[in-house]
């Protein structure tokens, strides 16, 4: 719309360009119906207020996946130092797959 005006207005109102780029607008504009920048801005402001709480919900999402792997991991350890075995988790459990492939 804005595009049409600014042609409309370079190319002067009585040249048959305008009269044309005047029918145009009209179109274009029961076609669209375009919404009034109120509504539209409300919009936008709700898409972005969307965005954020999405990207927070998220953020929240992989933060708690990160305790629980620690959690884990913790208690993993844990048991290792109970059951008087030393070294790491990831060298007893290679041990332990290892005897379990052999079967």
């Amino acid at each position: 719309m804005i595009c049409i005006d600014g042609v409309t207005n370079l190319a002067g109102e009585k040249h048959s360009l305008s009269v044309k780029l005047g029918e145009l607008r009209g179109v274009v504009q029961k076609v669209t119906r375009p919404k009034p920048p109120t509504d539209l801005g409300r919009e936008i402001a709700e898409f972005f207020s969307n965005l954020m709480l999405e990207k927070e919900f998220q953020k929240t999402e992989k933060d708690e996946f990160k305790y629980l792997v620690f959690q884990l991991t913790k208690f993993l350890q844990d048991m290792c130092l109970a059951s008087g075995k030393s070294g790491s988790i990831f060298e007893l459990t290679q041990k332990k797959y290892s005897k379990i492939q052999m079967y």
